[in-house]
């Protein structure tokens, strides 16, 4: 009788790290998703190369890069080493307003 008691017990903690587990993969999963579809803005950011294809690759501050898709009015008006601020949400180019060249 005492072992199933431990075995209940044991089970019964089995199920409870289990479901810890999978409740806090659900909220790292709902962050990470709620990051990606936030909106950002970075100040200080320069344009640090353009290729043939419309993509222009920007510098932060922390010397992180992203490359975005832009579109060809915005990619005609930068060149590389402008400065400004850049919003984004994810890897989704929002705008780019340039404060020095």
């Amino acid at each position: 009788m005492e072992h199933f008691f431990i075995a209940g017990a044991l089970l019964l903690l089995l199920a409870l790290i289990i479901f810890i587990i999978v409740r806090a993969g659900k909220g790292i999963k709902r962050g990470v998703i709620k990051q990606v579809l936030t909106e950002h803005t970075a100040s200080n950011v320069i344009v640090a190369a353009k290729n043939q294809k419309g993509i222009v690759t920007f510098q932060f501050k922390n010397t992180n890069k992203v490359d975005c898709a832009v579109p060809e009015c915005v990619y005609n008006d930068v060149q590389v080493n402008d400065k400004g601020i850049l919003t984004f949400q994810g890897l989704r180019f929002i705008r780019f307003e340039i404060t020095g060249r």
